[in-house]
């Protein structure tokens, strides 16, 4: 998951932006291919990473770029990214890289 996350901050200092993708495989295209060789896309589970991002503009023209990497652990239960995008909480057994650090 940190190599993930490397990989997105890469693409974010690259292009100013986290990368926008709907699942893993599409992560994977939109990043370097020197950041994502041997990468895994799944979790020690054998099941895929769950992927979210977003970007808010700056007044400066540039932007506010996070992104979060999540796994839905060994109980199989991902319930999505909101609640860490709203910092309400977060349930047992998933597992969140965000922006440089796990949450």
């Amino acid at each position: 998951m940190v190599k993930i996350g490397e990989a997105i901050e890469n693409y974010i200092i690259d292009t100013g932006r986290a990368p926008q993708a709907g699942n893993m495989k599409e992560l994977a295209v939109l990043l370097d291919s020197r950041d994502t060789m041997g990468l895994s896309l799944k979790d020690a589970w054998g099941r895929s990473f769950h992927y979210t991002a977003r970007n808010i503009s700056r007044k400066d023209g540039g932007y506010l770029s996070q992104y979060w990497v999540a796994s839905s652990g060994e109980n199989e239960s991902f319930e999505g990214f909101l609640k860490y995008i709203l910092k309400t909480g977060r349930r047992e057994g998933e597992v969140i890289y965000s922006n440089g650090g796990f949450v």
